[in-house]
């Protein structure tokens, strides 16, 4: 390395506190770095950015590495789970593959308009929780209130979560391999009532001296007969599977001083506590950076998922009601056709309401394809020191194919004369955004510090759908026969849908200011467009504003700093919208299929509303963070009220 004599070399690294050091004519220099510790420089993801811990103005969680690496889940929303404050995250996928984790960022802001956050995934809007590798993940950050998630405009009013993946480094190439494995099982069952609870109850429900109980369950007399029996445990036989998952991550990184690569591949296997029910999934990942001299950088990222669903939804059916309400012994004699309609009243609930739980369960199929694959590159020129421009495109395609089959008997198949019925569902969709973004950061005198960020953002989304059922195959037919032989059961009408696209283009800006690393300042601005509503109200402006004040910073906290190490007052308001609640819905909608006057007609199927706009929610945000011993112990208090205006309800 050519240093000047009289020169001095800054050394640094992620982690560390970086040292500049004097050569002072010296051959040989030894350097030890710092670990840094303290997080007030750890460096957090916020909206088209980034910034220091210390400088955040919002209501922000940040899960690193560190954090993530002691969770072991194959769902990546369950890395969440006692993470981070107001967060809430529910999940029944241990029981179900069909159903996937749900996310709440304080609560319910709207009533159907769309509940879930906007997932950002390496800076690209509109990711899924599901198609991420839990293991390709870097860090998460949280954005919680209207401050933080109002540059992402509508999109952002439920909250954002950032997700950012593992990239390569700098230096000679690494392979590293990882396997896990796990295993699941139920616990803390509903409590029911035991065949002597259950017998007793029939008998009160049914006293006559002549009651059709009798037949059913013998003489009251021998009731105590029924205390020794064991009656079926339809919970334990539905979900009394140990559920196993199996994780193998396989990663290849590294990197020269003009190209950083990281190619990553997982694969996952579980089967879950329900019968019948396994998932598997195969993650993609490719990161590539390419820098052309020290002006211009290309970023390229993309990202495959397949996924494959086997087993039947607990939510379709009625399983679960079944598994707990279904009796759990049988009768005497066989229920007639009264008994089961109720007409005797027997039993608390009609029979003909209920299912053999196993019975739907084993004799109901259905299977999931899932494929989904994401491009994003983009072009970041330094123009001149502090001033970047950033160019970047996105284009997605996804495919998705689920096979269902009743067979005979099930209660989809009943309303074919008990035959067994079949459906095949296609859904293909892609999706494309232009985004271009100017950041520009300076100083004034080194106690004013400049951060401003102005960008552009136009997106298109379109799918089509496919639907073909088929019925009143013979009642022996295997889920086999029927899908190698699906022409010989009764065709229905195929329906084929090609849905409107989905536009928006957006606006959008961001200044920061800081002074004397005490007093912080941060204004946003929004405005999206969007062709969910009429014209005159296609646009809609979200700002928002919030301010910090570090407190440890000022002299008079001198005697305290041994061991409080961070103290910061924050405030913010700010407001974000929503129009998640379809395409065109201020439009009326006509179909054909109708009749007047003994003729084919055009009919209205849904009402229009021309005045239908944005759904705004206005959040207000007091917080105070404190930190102890270096920030080994951190404690962040938010007081927040959220009003939501103008609510979107499609009826």
């Amino acid at each position: 390395m050519n240093v000047p004599k009289n020169g001095h070399l800054k050394v640094s690294y992620i982690g560390y506190e970086t040292q500049e050091v004097a050569v002072k004519n010296r051959q040989l220099l030894k350097i030890v770095l710092k670990e840094e510790s303290t997080a007030l420089n750890e460096v957090v993801v916020v909206g088209y950015g980034t910034m220091k811990r210390k400088e955040m103005t919002s209501a922000i969680s940040h899960i690193g590495a560190k954090d993530l690496n002691q969770i072991s889940s194959l769902d990546a929303s369950m890395l969440l789970q006692g993470k981070v404050s107001s967060v809430s995250v529910s999940n029944t996928a241990l029981a179900d593959p069909n159903n996937q984790g749900s996310i709440q960022i304080r609560g319910v802001s709207s009533r159907n308009a769309g509940l879930g956050p906007l997932i950002v995934v390496d800076g690209v809007p509109g990711g899924d929780m599901t198609n991420i590798n839990p293991a390709d993940i870097e860090s998460i950050d949280v954005l919680k209130d209207a401050s933080s998630t109002a540059i992402y405009g509508a999109k952002g009013a439920n909250g954002v979560i950032l997700v950012t993946t593992k990239s390569g480094r700098t230096g000679r190439t690494e392979v590293s391999f990882n396997a896990s494995v796990g295993f699941s099982r139920m616990y803390n069952q509903t409590e029911v009532l035991s065949p002597y609870e259950y017998v007793y109850l029939q008998r009160e429900l049914d006293s006559s001296d002549n009651a059709g109980f009798f037949d059913k369950f013998g003489r009251w007399e021998d009731i105590n007969n029924y205390k020794a029996r064991v009656g079926t445990n339809w919970q334990d036989m539905l979900f009394g599977n140990t559920g196993i998952k199996q994780n193998y991550n396989l990663n290849i990184s590294g990197g020269s001083k003009d190209l950083i690569y990281s190619l990553s591949y997982t694969h996952d296997d579980e089967s879950y506590i329900m019968s019948v029910s396994n998932f598997k999934r195969d993650n993609l990942n490719l990161k590539l950076t390419k820098k052309f001299g020290d002006k211009l950088r290309l970023d390229f990222n993309a990202k495959m998922t397949n996924r494959v669903v086997d087993g039947p939804s607990v939510s379709s059916g009625s399983k679960l009601r079944d598994a707990i309400k279904y009796p759990n012994i049988g009768t005497l004699t066989d229920l007639s056709d009264e008994d089961l309609a109720g007409d005797d009243e027997i039993l608390i609930e009609n029979i003909s309401n209920l299912n053999d739980p196993m019975f739907n369960i084993t004799n109901e199929y259905k299977k999931q394809t899932k494929f989904n694959n994401n491009y994003n590159v983009a072009l970041i020129w330094n123009i001149i020191k502090g001033l970047e421009w950033r160019a970047e495109g996105t284009y997605g395609y996804s495919y998705d194919r689920t096979d269902n089959i009743w067979l005979a008997n099930t209660g989809e198949a009943n309303s074919k004369a008990g035959q067994p019925v079949a459906r095949r569902q296609y859904w293909n969709g892609n999706n494309w955004a232009l985004r271009t973004i100017l950041n520009y950061k300076f100083d004034i005198q080194k106690k004013h510090r400049f951060g401003i960020m102005a960008g552009w953002e136009a997106k298109h989304s379109q799918r089509d759908e496919m639907e073909i059922n088929a019925d009143y195959y013979p009642a022996d037919y295997t889920v086999d026969n029927i899908l190698a032989m699906w022409n010989n059961g009764t065709s229905e009408p195929t329906y084929t849908t090609i849905e409107e696209p989905s536009r928006s283009m957006s606006y959008f800006g961001r200044l920061n200011y800081i002074f004397n690393d005490r007093y912080y300042l941060t204004f946003t601005l929004r405005s999206d467009g969007t062709n969910v509503f009429a014209p005159g109200n296609k646009w809609g402006i979200f700002p928002s504003v919030s301010a910090a004040w570090r407190i440890i910073e000022e002299p008079f906290m001198e005697p305290v700093k041994s061991w409080l190490s961070d103290l910061k007052l924050r405030g913010s308001y700010g407001i974000t919208g929503n129009s998640d609640i379809g395409d065109y819905t201020a439009r009326r909608w006509y179909s054909s299929g109708g009749a007047y006057d003994n003729s084919s007609a055009i009919i209205p199927t849904y009402i229009g509303n021309p005045y239908l706009t944005w759904e705004k929610n206005h959040s207000r945000n007091i917080g105070i963070t404190t930190g102890f011993l270096d920030d080994r112990i951190i404690l962040e208090t938010d007081f927040y009220l959220n009003d939501t205006k103008d609510l979107l309800y499609n009826r």
